[in-house]
């Protein structure tokens, strides 16, 4: 399987137990205001982006979630981050509404691609919202790009480099 830049992702699986990357494009970002929750146990702070759709889930005060992620979908900025401590892994799960696989969710934790440059691409964790979620809303408001932040540069300039032609 290639992703769109013609880069093959066959190669030796990771054990998926042991995955403790991340990808965040809420607010769970560099320089927000709960980005001090889990900062101290956070490393590799990259910006980077997934193929995706990021929606306004609440306006006052704003809330965004991932509601799609996919290969044919628009380029979704945000962060790739590493979490050491399990006990942070646990907290974020806590907060973002994922209680494991065979609970209620109002999140779920999808294993996607993510890119940290056009031909830089790991496997990382993202928290979309699950089903009954999004079938609960009658409609939810696209974010462009996923940038509810303009003066974000470390993400802008990614942007400008994926969707500028070679």
């Amino acid at each position: 399987m290639a992703n769109r830049f013609g880069k093959s992702f066959f190669g030796k699986p990771e054990n998926i137990k042991k995955i403790n990357r991340f990808f965040l494009a809420c607010e769970f970002k560099p320089n927000t205001d709960l980005w001090s929750v889990i900062e101290p146990f956070a490393y590799e702070i990259k910006p980077a982006f997934i193929y995706g759709k990021l929606g306004i889930i609440n306006y006052n005060p704003k809330g965004f979630a991932i509601v799609e992620v996919g290969e044919t979908e628009e380029p979704l900025l945000g962060y790739l981050i590493t979490i050491t401590h399990p006990d942070t892994i646990l907290l974020l799960d806590k907060i973002k509404g994922y209680n494991g696989a065979d609970a209620f969710n109002t999140h779920i934790r999808l294993l996607t691609h993510v890119y940290t440059d056009i031909n830089k691409i790991v496997t990382a964790w993202a928290y979309v919202l699950s089903k009954i979620v999004t079938d609960a809303y009658q409609q939810i408001e696209q974010v462009e790009f996923g940038i509810w932040q303009e003066n974000d540069k470390e993400q802008m300039a990614l942007l400008d480099k994926i969707t500028k032609p070679d």
